[in-house]
């Protein structure tokens, strides 16, 4: 409420602070100052400061000696509005002792000079200076899918009336700007993703502020841990689960039902698509020559980061019938065998090796094995034969 008043005692007042010296942070910068008088001019002020204490609205309270006047520096953590008063001691040229409220003058053009109350009986004046805050709070959230990663900004600031153009922000990955922009970025959708391999990541937004009234530049920041880990999206797998990062062999045998002998089958290819990463499918043709009318696919690959699923597609590009048989996929560093039986008698009718050859083996009527067969880069050719009988006495 503004008041007038003819002063018998020190006036001390706030130095206007509506307009500037915000650092939109929640940092006030601000100063107060006292009417000094000689009113019996004997060469001695009337009133010597003291010290004061600076109720600053938020609960704080600022004690506050500084004979030279200096700022006043309080930083808030909350929003909205806060009401700033306080009061100032001071002590007589015969050493009596008085407390006066530091006001707030209403009248702009005084620039807050506390000696217009004395000059000007009438002019106004508050107990106390309402503010809005001028802060901001740095929030960000993160969804993890895989090795994707998505920001979104959760920031919220006061006052919303207030022009954010000149409000600077940047995303920090352990210490290494990953993105920047004017103003606040989107709160709607994310404004950054990347994709990273499993582990822990410092993860800092900081916003900047340079409209300020003594041009320094303010800030404001908000840091949490964002952990990547490996998910387990493959809900049919035992033992063997793909990892994106780690690289792989895949192998198949493919034959095309050609009228003619060709030198090389170019139609059956494999395909993988890793699902959830940026990176195109690839595609794998036949190498080496054909044994017994089938052709070998071999090669390996790397899982791409942020790939939640696997796609394998056998493609034919040509107009005949083609056919694949014995595809597999196993780590790079790892053997492996597989093994085939006969559904009836469960006898093993085959063995393929870590290239993915194959071993036959042949049994007569009795099951006894007769026969090995080995499938190589030339061709099958029998590693092992042998036959058996059993001779009849006579007269038995």
């Amino acid at each position: 409420m503004a008041m007038t008043q003819t002063f018998s005692d020190p006036i001390s007042a706030f130095v206007p602070l509506k307009e500037t010296n915000w650092c939109n942070t929640g940092e006030l910068t601000f100063y107060w100052t006292y009417c000094v008088l000689d009113e019996d001019d004997n060469g001695i002020n009337d009133w010597t400061f003291i010290d004061a204490y600076i109720n600053m609205g938020d609960g704080n309270i600022i004690y506050y000696n500084d004979t030279t006047f200096g700022p006043i520096i309080h930083q808030y953590s909350i929003m909205g509005q806060v009401e700033i008063s306080g009061s100032a001691n001071f002590e007589d040229e015969f050493g009596n002792i008085t407390t006066s409220t530091i006001v707030w003058i209403d009248n702009t053009s005084a620039n807050g000079d506390p000696c217009v109350l004395y000059n000007d009986p009438s002019e106004t004046y508050s107990n106390s200076l309402t503010l809005d805050v001028y802060n901001i709070n740095p929030l960000f959230s993160t969804t993890v899918t895989g090795g994707n990663v998505e920001f979104f900004n959760q920031s919220t600031y006061s006052p919303l009336a207030q022009n954010t153009s000149s409000w600077t922000y940047a995303l920090f990955i352990d210490g290494t700007s990953v993105t920047t922009g004017s103003g606040f970025p989107s709160s709607t959708s994310a404004f950054y993703q990347t994709s990273l391999p499993p582990g822990q990541y410092q993860s800092e937004l900081v916003y900047y502020y340079s409209a300020t009234a003594d041009d320094n530049r303010c800030e404001a920041s908000y840091a949490q841990v964002v952990e990547v880990t490996v998910e387990d999206t493959c809900e049919n797998c035992n033992s063997f689960k793909p990892v994106p990062g780690n690289r792989y062999w895949i192998s198949a045998w493919v034959k095309e039902d050609v009228p003619q002998q060709v030198k090389t089958y170019d139609n059956a290819i494999l395909e993988i698509l890793f699902v959830g990463s940026a990176q195109p499918a690839l595609q794998f043709a036949t190498t080496g020559d054909i044994i017994d009318d089938w052709q070998r696919i071999v090669s390996s690959f790397t899982i791409p980061l942020g790939t939640n699923d696997i796609e394998i597609s056998l493609v034919n590009n040509g107009n005949v019938a083609a056919y694949f048989d014995d595809i597999r996929i196993h780590p790079f560093n790892a053997s492996m065998k597989s093994y085939v039986y006969d559904p009836e008698t469960l006898w093993l009718t085959a063995e393929l090796d870590d290239n993915n050859y194959a071993t036959f083996y042949e049994y007569d009527k009795e099951g006894k094995l007769i026969r090995i067969k080995k499938e190589t880069a030339r061709g099958v050719m029998t590693i092992q034969e042998s036959r058996s009988k059993t001779l009849k006495k006579e007269g038995l």
